[in-house]
């Protein structure tokens, strides 16, 4: 028979026999949910409320009262999974149970969300200094107040997700967040049976909360940058954003996501279609990024056309009757939020959904370039983690849920659409998405200045023909005003290079200190890496490019050439001596 087990990480099953006993469900218990079955610290129960205990003894099942499709309940410590009033070591260190949560989720788990209300003249009949229903603070994800916002805000954050789990008579006892998770796969029974567990039928449902609630570009010169690409040479760009997580003041305990520079990988692309290739310096680019103090948060890429015959006007392809995100996107956001999962405490799992973010530059409905920014939901990331859902052919706006096969089983998905449910054969990729706005601040401080005049080529444009070589690299040199070196050299682009290229290796140890101060705003440091012997070396070189139009020789490393063995007394001889250094035989061969 099956017993249901309902714990803070959701229902699970197992399949007992009714000759089996109470220890017995005890110990696979214990099992399914990683218990130690020897423990005092958690306790099976029959109810909710955790007052009438199941016994771990040795009598069978039967006695205990259970019947096929019953459920009991796990009774964990006080400490709750859900509950974030735990102690102020654990709640400033940001980890509970070892896991390391991103400083804003720190942040925000120490402040209250509770909006403050004024007086109302009309409505409140008290003094100054009293308070009444009209005028109390009220929750952040009170739906009063976020539709009289203006506009108003149609997703809770997640930490206002959160306190409105906790929220209620039980405190949010027994609320749960459900990880992403592989639970779709055929599981043979652990009790040796040839019954098999099947996941149950998916109920997609649209998702209240996003993870992030708003894209800040730090400078619009850093999308119009990107967008050159596009300018040039008529054909689509990927690149992925780094930057960093901030609290968002606009949304109740909100988080914005702070785009301060671009990468551009290797890729192939055409007016319609991008494809990404292998990226050698990929490691390189992330360690230079934490370096800097930035991370990989998102991914961006054009999807623009121009209108013919109309000077700077684009076309107004994605809407509402026709798609924002097409099924190869979703999947392709969906796996990219997959790689870069969120660290949350309140699951046992220690990770739940994602900051990952998508922003698509497109034609607007004045036909003008735009940003979109959009985010998968949580269910979605499990579909395409368990390769349920692929693209269609004919039609960009619609998935298709895979069927079963011999591999693998897959569940029915259904959505609810005007009040009768659909399997999800084929499915709208609107159910997947939840949108946010993409900015730019009206005050732009970014941390990378980009110099004077022309910038510094970026990477991985050689096909428009923008290289980054040291021809270029002296010719932007020789362009930068000689007082202005913070601006010279904060450039992201720039920083990448002097990480990778042979042609100025000599720099390359003294990088990281560089980025160290550019992250600290610390410009006398800057201006004191400036007065290295290894950058007055680079200077040198440039110098002597700017007179002779050579640049400094790219020394090829002679090839290693293979050891052999001496015929006669079989040493192991390097592979550049012509005589046996222990025989004195002539190599052979």
């Amino acid at each position: 028979m099956i017993i249901r087990i309902q714990s803070r990480e959701g229902t699970k099953r197992i399949d007992v026999l009714p000759s089996e006993t109470c220890r017995t469900l005890w110990m696979k218990i214990a099992e399914e949910f990683g218990l130690n079955v020897n423990h005092s610290n958690w306790s099976v129960c029959r109810d909710r409320n955790s007052t009438v205990l199941f016994p771990c003894t040795k009598k069978p099942l039967s006695s205990a009262g259970l019947r096929h499709g019953d459920m009991v309940f796990i009774a964990l410590p006080e400490q709750r999974a859900m509950d974030t009033s735990s102690s102020s070591t654990d709640a400033e260190a940001g980890s509970v149970q070892g896991v390391k949560e991103d400083e804003v989720d720190v942040l925000l788990s120490k402040e209250s969300g509770r909006i403050e209300r004024e007086r109302d003249a009309q409505l409140c009949r008290h003094g100054p200094q009293g308070k009444c229903v009209h005028c109390l603070p009220v929750d952040p994800f009170d739906e009063e107040y976020l539709k009289s916002r203006d506009p108003p805000i149609k997703y809770l954050s997640f930490h206002s997700y959160l306190r409105k789990q906790q929220s209620g008579v039980d405190k949010g006892k027994y609320a749960f967040l459900e990880s992403v998770s592989s639970t779709g796969k055929m599981r043979t029974n652990k009790s040796g049976d040839t019954w098999q567990e099947l996941p149950s039928t998916i109920t997609l449902k649209r998702q209240e909360y996003r993870h992030v609630d708003n894209i800040m570009f730090e400078d619009p010169g850093l999308v119009d940058r990107f967008i050159d690409y596009w300018r040039h040479g008529g054909k689509q760009r990927l690149g992925f954003l780094y930057g960093r997580y901030e609290v968002h003041r606009d949304v109740p305990l909100g988080i914005k996501a702070v785009v301060a520079a671009i990468y551009e990988p290797p890729q192939d692309t055409t007016a319609s279609s991008i494809v990404l290739l292998e990226d050698e310096q990929a490691e390189i680019v992330n360690e230079v990024a934490s370096h800097l103090g930035l991370h990989r948060i998102g991914w961006i890429f054009t999807d623009l056309e121009a209108l013919p015959g109309q000077q700077g006007k684009v076309m107004f392809k994605r809407h509402g009757d026709t798609y924002f995100l097409t099924a190869e996107e979703c999947i392709m956001a969906a796996d990219f939020q997959l790689q870069h999962p969120n660290a949350c405490r309140h699951v046992a799992s220690g990770i739940f959904g994602s900051k990952f973010v998508t922003v698509v530059i497109t034609g607007n409905s004045d036909e003008q370039i735009s940003f979109e920014g959009y985010q998968v939901t949580n269910q979605a990331m499990t579909l395409v983690q368990e390769n349920y859902l692929v693209p269609t052919i004919d039609a960009p706006e619609l998935g298709y849920i895979r069927e079963s096969d011999e591999g693998q089983y897959v569940p029915d998905v259904i959505y609810k659409e005007k009040e009768a449910y659909k399997v999800a054969r084929p499915l709208p990729v609107e159910y997947l998405i939840v949108d946010m706005p993409a900015a730019f601040p009206q005050d732009p401080r970014p941390m990378f200045q980009c110099g004077v005049g022309k910038p510094f080529p970026v990477e991985n444009r050689t096909d428009i023909g923008q290289l980054q070589n040291f021809d270029e690299f002296a010719q932007y040199l020789s362009h930068q005003p000689k007082d202005h070196f913070v601006s010279t050299i904060t450039d992201f682009h720039l920083i990448l290079y002097l990480s990778t290229a042979p042609s100025v290796d000599v720099i390359r140890p003294y990088v990281k200190e560089l980025c160290e101060a550019i992250c600290n705003h610390d410009d006398p440091v800057i201006y004191q890496w400036n007065e290295r012997d290894a950058w007055k070396t680079v200077e040198c070189l440039v110098e002597q490019f700017s007179m002779t139009g050579r640049g400094p020789p790219i020394i090829t490393p002679p090839p290693q050439l293979q050891a052999w063995s001496c015929h006669r007394c079989t040493y192991m001889n390097r592979g550049n001596e012509t005589i046996c250094q222990i025989c004195d035989s002539p190599r052979q061969g």
